[in-house]
């Protein structure tokens, strides 16, 4: 392989990367937990919400689980990182579990989905295409504000 062909490789990898990750960051519960204010916040990034409520009927004793809350995410990896970074009080443990008023964690994932948008709400929010070069742009400036993200969670945590 030719460097030019490696550069221009790595060079159309950066402009993807902001949404290499995309899927959906939710808030999943069931009738016994929510007694307690007890809700498990996750990412996935290819189930679907029956797969989901399936792979989580082991944590709930039987019960049904429910998805109480759910956005789609440019970066699901990161925006989970950073809502549990964000609601850290609550954490039970060292775990995907949390304990208080689910209104807050909405408003915490609300937050962090507009700081991680999806490839197509930027698209939307610009009009642009792929091949405009108003997209080349503002997906060089969002990688570039992802990297300076990554450098800044990886202080925090």
């Amino acid at each position: 392989m030719t460097q030019k062909t490696n550069r221009t490789k790595q060079y159309i990898k950066q402009l993807y990367e902001p949404f290499h990750n995309q899927g959906e960051i939710y808030c999943i519960s069931s009738l016994t937990y929510k007694e307690t204010n007890r809700y498990k916040i996750g990412m996935t990034t290819t189930s679907t919400d029956n797969c989901l409520l399936h792979r989580y009927k082991t944590y709930f004793a039987g019960e049904t689980p429910e998805i109480e809350y759910k956005k789609t995410v440019g970066d699901t990896k990161n925006a989970e990182k950073l809502i549990h970074f964000l609601l850290k009080d609550y954490r039970l443990g060292n775990t995907e579990w949390f304990q208080g008023d689910p209104k807050h964690f909405f408003s915490v994932m609300d937050v962090v989905s507009n700081y991680y948008p999806t490839k197509e709400r930027v698209f939307n929010h610009f009009q642009i295409q792929n091949s405009d070069t108003k997209y080349i742009e503002i997906v060089k400036n969002i990688a570039k504000a992802h990297y300076e993200n990554e450098k800044y969670l990886g202080k925090m945590m």
